[in-house]
């Protein structure tokens, strides 16, 4: 389910829309409407997402629905020893320009501790924002 966000969109619908998919997601994921994934592979997605926007001159908040347990060639970071790996995803040329945000909802889903989501939320944070990262900001929600 993609939603396209344009100049010509209400904010107001859009924030609704935006709002009814989150809320609906564990349903949908019951409901076997949309199937969940095996595997969770963020940092692909990620890197490809930013190549196809670009350099992030306009407001650009990349919001996952995930519980951010890259599982791939890249990480296995349902184990506490895993890491992320260096970041593949080149900042903008003209420093003046990062995306603005990644956030991850669900961000933890079916980990037990809460040790484990806050190592998960730093993790990402470590991985997205800094001085050579394409974000300014990263928030992790446990919940949806």
């Amino acid at each position: 389910i993609n939603e396209v966000i344009s100049a010509r969109n209400k904010s107001d619908a859009v924030a609704e829309d935006v709002g009814l998919l989150i809320a609906s997601m564990p349903t949908l994921v019951a409901e076997g409407k949309i199937p969940a994934q095996s595997t969770t592979n963020i940092i692909a997605f990620l890197q490809t997402m930013h190549e196809a926007i670009g350099e992030c001159k306009t407001p650009t908040r990349f919001i996952l629905l995930s519980d951010g347990l890259e599982d791939s060639e890249y990480a296995r970071l349902r184990l506490a020893s895993s890491q992320l790996p260096p970041i593949v995803i080149k900042p903008p040329q003209d420093k003046r320009y990062k995306c603005d945000e990644l956030q991850i909802l669900g961000l933890g889903q079916g980990l037990n501790k809460y040790e484990d989501i806050d190592r998960l939320r730093e993790t990402w944070k470590t991985w997205a924002v800094g001085r050579e990262r394409p974000f300014k900001s990263f928030v992790g929600l446990n919940d949806w």
